[in-house]
């Protein structure tokens, strides 16, 4: 006789197989799980194309979930072997062994001066730090300053890239 605890964990390796076989075969869109870090744990969600969203502990799984369902694909399952890359990685940054991120990013959720801007600071080497003046001429509008500021700060929590550089 099995009881309600045997059933529940036999649907979640069910579905955690389902999820991964959807990935595999490119059936699924977006994948997500959570990751630990210092702060809480983050939802990192991945595409075909690399990571799509990092949610931080203050926003709520289920508006973010929401949110990529909505704008990039309604096709959004669990699958923590999806995320085991991104996962991994942001273990090893936050123990500090790693400086320099491998995974791509999907800009999906980011367009036109804020993706410039994002795209920019990410060629910046881990411990330097360019003033916005820079990242702007770098992202291709010099005059454009104030608003290189403001894409850095209304972008990060979507991408996960550091603020301060």
């Amino acid at each position: 006789m099995t009881n309600d605890l045997e059933v529940e964990e036999a649907a979640e390796r069910a579905a955690r197989r389902f999820a991964d076989a959807a990935w595999e075969r490119h059936a699924l869109d977006v994948a997500y799980a959570m990751a630990d870090s210092p702060f809480g744990s983050l939802l990192v969600a991945v595409t075909p194309k690399g990571l799509v969203r990092l949610a931080y502990p203050n926003e709520r799984p289920d508006d973010v979930l929401e949110d990529l369902a909505s704008r990039v694909s309604p096709r959004v399952l669990e699958s923590p072997k999806a995320t085991d890359p991104v996962r991994r990685e942001l273990d090893e940054y936050f123990e500090g062994e790693r400086r320099r991120f491998g995974t791509k990013v999907d800009y999906a959720l980011i367009h036109g001066f804020t993706e410039d801007v994002l795209r920019e600071t990410s060629r910046i080497p881990f411990g330097s730090i360019r003033t916005y003046r820079e990242v702007a001429t770098g992202a291709g509008r010099p005059a454009a300053v104030r608003a290189a500021g403001n894409a850095r700060w209304r972008g990060r929590p979507r991408r996960g890239s550091p603020r301060g550089r």
